[in-house]
């Protein structure tokens, strides 16, 4: 059986602001904290598939809908 991590990202404006409910430019690990400020939708996308995250999932939330919740999953070692 095939265990899995997951993992969630808000965007709005085209930029992700948080990640695993942590507000990026806080204490977070991994690739986000690479970037001086937020990063862009797209540069989150390639840098997330390169460390094998796959995006499952995705919805609007709120009644404008203009952001975004993005679920990825990868496999655990």
């Amino acid at each position: 059986m095939k265990n899995w991590e997951y993992l969630y990202a808000l965007a709005d404006n085209h930029e992700v602001f948080e990640v695993n409910g942590a507000m990026i430019g806080t204490a977070l690990r991994g690739f986000v904290t690479t970037y001086a400020g937020r990063p862009t939708l797209t540069d989150f996308l390639n840098q997330s598939g390169q460390e094998g995250w796959e995006l499952v999932g995705m919805s609007p939330m709120g009644e404008v809908g203009t952001t975004l919740r993005l679920i990825f999953k990868r496999p655990t070692n």
